[in-house]
């Protein structure tokens, strides 16, 4: 007799069986989507201003170690090897990392990848720790983490430079950090005293500080409320 393969009710998985996405992967795949689909015109590859302010007056020591947090694209990875600095950019995007490793390839210069989490980063070498619009993206558990990392590695004139979406840029009455989801996109929007207050428990001292509207405009489509922080 001819064998029969049966398959059972129970081989299948059921809609309602299907495990839900954790918070991590609905950001890392929101990142991949965005890079992989969002036309090249939209995605900036000049450095940022507040990239071009740390390379002209905050990190004045070339060729010291700077890791980049949640550097997507590359923009000022690159930019920060080309002004020779040795860069470590960590990303949890594999599509961004692709952007930046032919970006830097196309720029002559050498940008050392990761992809990951970067709040669990560490290294016991002194290191700037450059994190722009990358701390308002992860939650206060990471946030805690990262400081506690961080503090182990900027030392010896290193330093900790933050630009970050403030709670004035979602809801001016916060008194403390306000998460926010929109689809699979996460913001944490950040309330200034409470953040000093963490940095400052964490072992840093506040260098400085400037906050407004001016910092990281998109012109025509807005002007987000953000804060620069320069520790130690």
């Amino acid at each position: 007799m001819e064998s029969v393969n049966v398959l059972y009710v129970d081989d299948f998985v059921m809609p309602h069986e299907i495990p839900a996405q954790t918070p991590e992967e609905k950001i890392n795949a929101y990142w991949n989507r965005y890079y992989k689909e969002t036309p090249d015109n939209r995605v900036h590859t000049t450095p940022s201003n507040f990239c071009l302010d740390c390379v002209e007056s905050i990190f004045p020591r070339r060729k010291s170690r700077i890791v980049d947090l949640g550097c997507g694209n590359g923009r000022d990875s690159v930019y920060l090897a080309q002004s020779g600095f040795c860069v470590t950019a960590i990303d949890q995007s594999a599509a961004a990392l692709m952007l930046l490793t032919q970006h830097a390839r196309n720029s002559n210069v050498t940008v050392e990848t990761h992809q990951g989490d970067f709040s669990r980063f560490y290294t016991p070498l002194p290191t700037n720790i450059y994190s722009r619009f990358s701390l308002h993206a992860i939650d206060n558990n990471a946030q805690e983490t990262l400081f506690r990392n961080a503090r182990q590695m900027v030392y010896n004139g290193h330093l900790f430079a933050i630009e970050a979406r403030t709670t004035l840029d979602f809801d001016a009455s916060a008194t403390t950090h306000r998460e926010h989801w929109e689809g699979n996109h996460y913001r944490r929007y950040l309330h200034v005293p409470t953040l000093l207050g963490e940095l400052k428990a964490s072992g840093f001292d506040i260098y400085a500080i400037r906050q407004g509207i001016n910092f990281a405009p998109l012109p025509g489509v807005e002007y987000p409320h953000v804060v620069r922080i320069i520790a130690r």
